[in-house]
């Protein structure tokens, strides 16, 4: 019985997960992230949806090949494990290099949501190694959408966090912005 509650355990983590970093993956990820939304609205809580592109990545895989690329992806993916608390969070490869975090808060702080970003954005710059004698460094193009300020439904709050990511590209990369700023 055991060993068939383990594979049926490891068929269901591939279901839900990217081969390649372990997160979850865009369906399971988008399910997780309509519950949060559910449980946030019941209990008066926000959800503070990050959605994070990786900037300089493309130059990674063209210049050294995918398999460089991939030893990012899965750093970038270890360095949001060691980031967010795996129990409460939400951290999801949505494809590509783009990614989203999302917390259910209690009390939304902007101040530190803002602080967490910065420093998000900081620790994804550090240098990566890709062999033995070679590293790189990516950097990251962060739009931030919070709900219920900013929308109810995911593909809402999705979209203005990404708009804000086009924005945050549009000045220059490697910044944070909150869709709350668009609205001034």
């Amino acid at each position: 019985m055991t060993e068939r509650a383990e594979r049926e355990f490891q068929t269901q983590f591939e279901a839900d997960h990217d081969p390649l970093t372990d997160l979850f993956n865009r369906r399971a990820g988008e399910k997780r992230l309509k519950k949060a939304l559910r449980e946030c609205a019941k209990h008066g809580q926000h959800l503070v949806l990050i959605m994070i592109d990786l900037d300089k990545f493309k130059p990674i895989n063209d210049t050294y090949g995918h398999e460089a690329g991939d030893k990012v992806l899965i750093e970038i993916a270890n360095r949001f494990k060691k980031r967010f608390n795996n129990n409460t969070d939400i951290c999801i490869r949505l494809g590509g290099d783009e990614f989203i975090v999302a917390q259910q808060i209690n009390n939304y702080d902007k101040t530190a949501t803002q602080n967490q970003a910065i420093a998000l954005l900081d620790e994804l710059q550090q240098d990566i190694s890709i062999s033995q004698t070679k590293k790189c460094a990516v950097g990251a193009s962060i739009g931030i959408a919070v709900a219920p300020n900013d929308g109810n439904e995911l593909l809402e709050l999705m979209f203005n966090a990404d708009k804000m990511i086009y924005h945050v590209k549009e000045t220059g990369r490697g910044n944070v912005a909150f869709y709350d700023e668009l609205k001034k």
